[in-house]
Parts: C-alpha cells; sequence; structure tokens
C-alpha cells in the first residue's frame, strides 16, 4: 500500500525534532503516511505556504494560528491545533557590552525580575536617545508575547522605553554580531549559538518568566484537515510517537546526529548538544522544564491559547469579543488529539491548566476575559 504523502514545513530549530525525528526513524512510515519536510527560513514564509496551499501541516508559532485564524492581517489563514510541540527552549540572550552594562545593576542570575530591574535601570540612564533594540522572532509569537510581559512587569514600555523589531530566528546571531541589535528572545539552538561564538549571552530563559511555557504547535490547514480526518490523526500519532522518543535520554546522541545534519539544523554537534542540555542557560536558580512529550508537552491547550489571545489584547493587535474567543477555542482540537491517541497510555487526557508560575506571581484566569 502506497504512503499517503504530506508536505510538512519547519524552521531549523530545536523544537521541530518531533517532526523530524517522525520522518527520519520511520513514525510516519509505521502508520502509513510520508511525511516530505520542507525546510522554511522564517516563520512568515510558513504562515504564506500553508494560506496558499503549498503546505499540509507545519512546525508553527501557536500565535501565528490564532492570529491566522481570527483574520488578521497580512494574511488570514484557517489552522487547527490537534497538537502542541513540546514546552521551553526560548530565552533572552543579550550583547555582551549589553551584558556588562546590567552587571553594573546587579547579578545575572537568571532571576526575571531582578534583571529586569538591571535593564530599566540601565534604560533609564540611556535615555530616550539611545534604545535598547530587542528582537523578537514575529509580530505574533510566543517570544513577543513572553518578552513584553517581563518588561511591563518590570516597568518598561515596549516600544517607548525599549525597541522591539522583528528578525528571522536565524539572523539573530548575525545582528547580535553586527550591532544592529542589542538583545534578542528567540528559540534554541540560537541562544547557544550565539554564547558559542561570543556575541550574546543568556540572561532569562523564558522558562523564568513562565515556567513550562508553551510555544509551537503542529498546525494543520484546516480545509485539508476537513477533507483528510484520518490523514490528521495518523499524523498527530507519528509526531507523539517522535516526541517521546526525543525525551528519552538514550536516543540523545541519536537526536543530536540527526538534527545537526545539513537539512535541518546544520550546527556542529556540540551545539545541539548544548542545546539539549537540561541545564543549557541555568544559573541554579530554577529548574528546567523543556521537554518535548512530558505531561502538559504535546497537548493543545486551549487555555494556552487564550492567553495568547490576551496578549493580542494587551499588546493591542485586536479588540476584544465573543467571536475572537470562539474562534480561538475552535482552532485548538484537543478532541481529535484524544482520538488519535487514544491507544497511548501516556497521553494527556485532559486540559492542563495554565499555571501561575509566572514571574510576577500573577495568575491567569481565562473566565476573566
Amino acid at each position: 500500500m502506497t504512503a499517503e504523502r504530506i508536505t510538512a514545513g519547519f524552521i531549523p530549530l530545536i523544537d521541530a525534532a518531533p517532526l523530524i525525528v517522525a520522518h527520519e526513524l520511520g513514525f510516519a512510515e509505521e502508520v502509513g503516511i510520508e511525511l516530505a519536510l520542507v525546510r522554511e527560513s522564517s516563520w512568515a514564509t510558513i504562515r504564506d505556504r500553508i494560506a496558499v496551499g503549498h503546505l499540509e501541516v507545519a512546525h508553527l508559532l501557536a500565535p501565528i494560528a490564532i492570529a491566522g485564524s481570527l483574520g488578521l492581517p497580512p494574511l488570514p489563514v484557517s489552522v487547527i491545533a490537534p497538537l502542541a510541540l513540546g514546552t521551553g527552549r526560548n530565552a533572552i540572550t543579550v550583547s555582551p557590552a549589553l551584558a556588562e552594562n546590567l552587571a553594573q545593576y546587579g547579578e545575572l542570575n537568571g532571576n526575571a525580575a531582578l534583571t529586569g530591574q538591571a535593564l530599566k535601570a540601565f534604560a533609564e540612564e540611556r535615555g530616550p536617545s539611545a534604545k535598547v533594540t530587542i528582537a523578537v522572532v514575529h509580530p505574533f509569537s510566543a517570544h513577543a508575547y513572553f518578552l513584553n510581559y517581563w518588561l511591563r512587569g518590570c516597568g518598561l514600555r515596549p516600544n517607548e522605553d525599549v525597541v522591539v523589531e522583528v528578525l528571522p530566528p536565524s539572523l539573530m546571531v548575525d545582528a547580535l554580531k553586527s550591532g544592529r541589535i542589542d538583545a534578542c528572545c528567540v528559540g534554541e539552538p540560537w541562544n547557544t549559538v550565539a554564547q558559542h561564538v561570543g556575541v550574546g549571552r543568556a540572561v532569562v530563559t523564558c522558562d523564568d518568566i513562565w515556567s513550562a511555557n508553551p510555544d509551537k504547535i503542529l498546525g494543520v490547514r484546516k480545509v485539508w484537515a476537513e477533507d483528510h480526518p484520518d490523514l490528521v490523526q495518523k499524523t498527530v500519532r507519528s509526531v507523539f510517537q517522535a516526541a517521546k522518543w526525543c525525551d528519552q535520554s538514550k536516543n540523545k546522541d541519536r537526536l543530536i546526529d540527526i538534527l545537526s545534519r545539513p537539512r535541518y539544523l546544520n550546527l556542529p554537534t556540540d551545539q545541539v548538544r548544548q542545546s539539549l542540555d537540561e541545564d543549557y542557560l541555568h544559573f541554579g536558580q530554577t529548574t528546567r522544564r523543556a521537554c518535548f512529550a512530558r505531561p502538559g508537552a504535546t497537548y493543545p491547550s486551549v487555555q494556552h491559547g487564550l492567553w495568547f489571545y490576551n496578549q493580542m489584547i494587551q499588546n493591542a493587535q485586536l479588540t476584544h469579543n465573543e467571536r475572537n474567543i470562539q474562534s480561538v477555542r475552535d482552532m485548538y482540537r484537543p478532541d481529535i488529539y484524544r482520538k488519535a491517541l487514544a491507544d497511548f497510555s501516556d497521553a494527556d487526557e485532559d486540559e492542563m491548566s495554565v499555571p501561575s508560575a509566572f514571574f510576577d506571581g500573577r495568575a491567569f484566569e481565562p473566565s476573566a476575559l
């Protein structure tokens, strides 16, 4: 029987591993599908290629999918999220010069609140004529919302007290090196690469802002999903099994070998290894919770989607109404997740509540929207 071919886009990041491994190690083949992987350099390109039908599924920023489903510009795109792609693996990295300046206001030990206070003091001293510039990977991204949440929590106004601009993940290291930006909020492996080549220092992980934070989803083009429900379930099964494989320490060396290949991350194995290290950016202050498949990492959480939606409101990207909330709820598909993984005892069964483990001690209540 010929396997059904499914075109899947990805960005060269550590959290694309489940999709890559599903293809490389035969998890897709086992369920009767062929994942044809397409590497892209920017999230905008991934979004556009889903919108025009070039991709059936993709490694995708959850907020881009939400924005597209809400019809926000520049290109509306209807996507569903039947699977989440892990937690953690994002950080804020600053240039050596900025790190040196921040250190004058206190020890840089990974404490989000104290580091934010140092940034605020430095920004005030520097003044409006020389604002700190921080890059994020997309306006509709977890990175943008984590960064802005952190800045506001520390008394800084995004795009007023500091400049926030957008760059593709793979350009962050070069932008730090050239001095175009002072800092960035980006996913792995780019924080590790910046540290390795001496152009950046990670000062806060997004786990320090929101413990076990969500980020990417397996985005599936809605029209295609409605026409091919069986293939969607098969894709979910294969990527879930791959995510479990990625989380097993005995498979780490092989995972590093796969991800480092030119067609994927195209990086030296030592840098990929460091990106996967449980303590890669930590300062002894918190326990890292980055993972591919442990509890809560694969479940398509509506509450996570509503947190991102709330951040869109806070960032004046849209206005709130009940129709928008329903669109977010409709985009996340735990029903497909449960059906596809009914035979897996280790799949999440219920909604994982958004933890109150934000750095400022606040809790998010979706019912308050």
